[in-house]
C-alpha cells in the first residue's frame, strides 16, 4: 500500500508539472503514456512481439511524428495507411 501511494504522488508530480509547462514536454509525455499502453494491451493479447504488433507501433509513431510537425493534413493518410497494413498483417499473413 506504502508503495502506491508513493508511486501515485510521483506520477501526480510529473502530471502537474507537464500541463504547467505544456509545449513538447506534454505532448512526448502523452506520446510515451499512449506506446506503453499500446504495449501492455499488445501484450495481453500476445501479439506485442508480431508483425501486427509491430506494425501498430509504426503508426501510432508515424501519427505522432504528423502532430510533431504539424502535418495535419497527413493524419488521416497516415490512418488509412496504417489501417491497410494491420488489416493485410491481420488477415492475410499466418498468425503463428
Amino acid at each position: 500500500m506504502k508503495t502506491r501511494i508513493i508511486s501515485g504522488i510521483f506520477l501526480a508530480i510529473i502530471a502537474a508539472s507537464s500541463l504547467y509547462v505544456g509545449s513538447w514536454y506534454l505532448f512526448l509525455l502523452c506520446a510515451f503514456i499512449s506506446l506503453v499502453g499500446m504495449y501492455e494491451l499488445y501484450r495481453a493479447a500476445g501479439i506485442h512481439e508480431k508483425l501486427l504488433g509491430i506494425c501498430g507501433y509504426v503508426v501510432a509513431v508515424a501519427y505522432y511524428v504528423c502532430v510533431w510537425l504539424g502535418k495535419w493534413q497527413l493524419e488521416t493518410l497516415v490512418f488509412v495507411f496504417g489501417l491497410m497494413a494491420v488489416s493485410y498483417t491481420h488477415l492475410t499473413l499466418p498468425t503463428t
